[in-house]
């Protein structure tokens, strides 16, 4: 009887331990979903148009765009390969136009603010142009490095608005233009 309890202890001790390792008794297994396309798609000709409440604006994106919010509170733009890519986490990167809301607690001109704000990487200053959309007046910051452009606008009782344009690519202007001639305030 001896012989059989210590028998009996040893297997339940050995069957304990290696399923404490997960060498015994593993979960199932959960299949993950495989990446799809995650080359970047070219826009629809089609639009639709976004309320953003929380920024006071509304923007037409193409219809075959997605968005998504971040944690920070902006939202993401992106193509379907782009987006399944983000998902993914593949290991290339990917085109993404932003739109948040810019701080600007001491109350700085738009100037004044695009000045501190995007100083370029390699100490040069980046090319602040002004650009009007609907009635309101914007800056065009395009970095000298080509990966990164950025409009800023004010909204009332919103703040200022950053609309950004970042790739691995070449960006310049032109794809935060593109936006900016979409985009109307709420009213």
């Amino acid at each position: 009887m001896k012989n059989i309890l210590k028998t009996t202890t040893l297997a339940v001790i050995t069957i304990l331990s290696l399923s404490s390792q997960n060498l015994v008794f593993n979960t199932p297994a959960i299949a993950q979903r495989k990446c799809g396309n995650t080359k970047p798609v070219e826009a629809n000709k089609t639009t639709r148009t976004i309320k953003l409440k929380q920024f006071g604006i509304k923007v037409k994106i193409p219809a075959n765009y997605r968005t998504t919010v971040r944690n920070d509170g902006s939202i993401i733009i992106l193509d379907p390969g782009s987006h399944e890519a983000m998902r993914c986490r593949a290991p290339h990167g990917i085109y993404s136009f932003s739109i948040k809301t810019l701080p600007n607690p001491q109350k700085l001109s738009l100037l004044e603010l695009a000045k501190i704000s995007y100083p370029n990487i390699t100490g040069e200053t980046p090319n602040i142009t002004n650009y009007s959309f609907n009635n309101t007046q914007a800056l065009i910051i395009d970095a000298k490095g080509g990966y990164s452009a950025y409009g800023i606008f004010n909204v009332p009782s919103k703040g200022v608005i950053e609309m950004s344009a970042g790739c691995d690519c070449e960006v310049d202007k032109t794809s935060v233009i593109e936006y900016l001639q979409t985009t109307e305030l709420l009213k």
